[in-house]
This record gives structure tokens, C-alpha cells and sequence, in this order.
């Protein structure tokens, strides 16, 4: 565990890597006097589950990499204070549904990587409010059945990677929603 205040008076860091590492929890207030950190690191390390308030303070950040990690589970509004994010990167985790409105707040959010989880339900609703979303990858989960109200939000998404899937169904009209899909 990383102890609150341990970071304290390095206001002008922009980069965290803290990759590799045996972090377990992410704690409110760790990180709060690191203003101008636009990219955090904390890849292959022990988290498993990402709590509303998580990174509180964090305007700035732009790239979260939380990839190879023990993630089960993001609760609702996690990301609700990370305003400016560009990129998440979430994949090689244990999640194994997409909540709705686990990513509400995240508006300028460009690319999400939930590839390489245990992912076999999105929730109508997961991704609304990612109104700039641009690339979402979902490969190589269990997802088998593509609804047709799954991907209402993102009317912005280009790419929408879903190889090795069990997809088995998918539902005339289920990219209605995103018409910038290539």
C-alpha cells in the first residue's frame, strides 16, 4: 500500500509509472497534490477493484493505464472526476460485466481497451456519456450475444474491435446508434 501524503510537494510531476508493482488499492487522496499528472502508470500491479473516488484531484490526467491488474469490478462513477481523460486502458483484468454508467463523466474519453477480460454481458447504458469515443476494444471476452441498444453513446465510435468473442447473435440494428463506425 502507498500511503496518503506520500507524493506531497511534487505538484509539477506529469508522468507516474509505478508499472510492476505489488499496489493493491487505490486510495482516495494519494495522488491529490500532483495537479499537472497527465499520465499514470499503475499497469501489472494488484488492484482489483477501481471505487468511486479513486483518483480524486486528477484534472489533468490524460492516459490511465490500469491494464494487468486483478479488476473486477469498476463501480458506478469511478471515473466521474477524470474529466479530461484521453485514454483508459483496462484490459488483461478479471471484469465480467460492464455496468452502466461506469464510465459517466469520462466526456472526452477517446479510446477504451476492456480486451482480454472475462467481459460476457454489457449492461444498455454502459457506455453513455463517452461522447467522443473513437476506438472501444472488446476482443477476446465472452461476449455472445450483440443487442441492439448496447452501443448507444458513443455516436462518435470508428473502430469497434470484437474478435474472439463467443458472438453468436447479433441483432439487426445493433451499430444503428454509432454512425461513424468504419
Amino acid at each position: 500500500m502507498i500511503e496518503s501524503g506520500l507524493f506531497a510537494g511534487l505538484h509539477k510531476i506529469q508522468k507516474l509509472d509505478l508499472q510492476h508493482n505489488h499496489i493493491s488499492v487505490t486510495e482516495i487522496g494519494l495522488l491529490t497534490p500532483m495537479f499537472e499528472l497527465n499520465d499514470l502508470a499503475l499497469f501489472d500491479n494488484k488492484i482489483s477493484i477501481i471505487s468511486n473516488g479513486s483518483f480524486p484531484g486528477q484534472h489533468m490526467l490524460r492516459y490511465l493505464h490500469l491494464e494487468h491488474n486483478n479488476i473486477l469490478a469498476i463501480e458506478k462513477g469511478s471515473f466521474s472526476r477524470q474529466t479530461g481523460l484521453l485514454g483508459l486502458f483496462l484490459q488483461h483484468n478479471k471484469i465480467s460485466k460492464i455496468e452502466n454508467g461506469s464510465f459517466i463523466g469520462l466526456k472526452t474519453l477517446q479510446k477504451l481497451n476492456l480486451s482480454e477480460n472475462n467481459i460476457f454481458i454489457i449492461i444498455s447504458g454502459s457506455f453513455e456519456g463517452l461522447l467522443e469515443l473513437k476506438e472501444l476494444y472488446l476482443y477476446n471476452n465472452h461476449i455472445s450475444i450483440i443487442e441492439n441498444d448496447k452501443f448507444i453513446g458513443p455516436n462518435t465510435l470508428q473502430r469497434l474491435h470484437l474478435a474472439k468473442n463467443n458472438i453468436s447473435i447479433i441483432i439487426t440494428g445493433s451499430f444503428s446508434g454509432v454512425p461513424e463506425l468504419k
